[in-house]
């Protein structure tokens, strides 16, 4: 894990939601190129994203269904 990206992430195990909001690269990558390269047809083959998402609401989704379980 990045901590310069999630801090929040490499402290607690889940994401903050207000990091979340603010970022706008991972790793040095725009959100936007990794959510191109991450769906069908592109980098990825078939795809790790739906047509329909990015990689932010993947994110969102994951960090509330960990928070939920915990």
């Amino acid at each position: 894990m990045d901590g310069s990206d999630f801090p929040t992430l490499v402290a607690s195990g889940l994401h903050s939601p207000a990091e979340l909001k603010r970022i706008t690269s991972i790793t040095g990558k725009p959100v936007a190129e990794i959510t191109r390269l991450g769906r069908p047809g592109a980098a990825s083959g078939i795809g790790f994203l739906a047509a329909d998402e990015d990689i932010l609401s993947v994110l969102h989704g994951d960090n509330e269904l960990v928070r939920r379980m915990a």
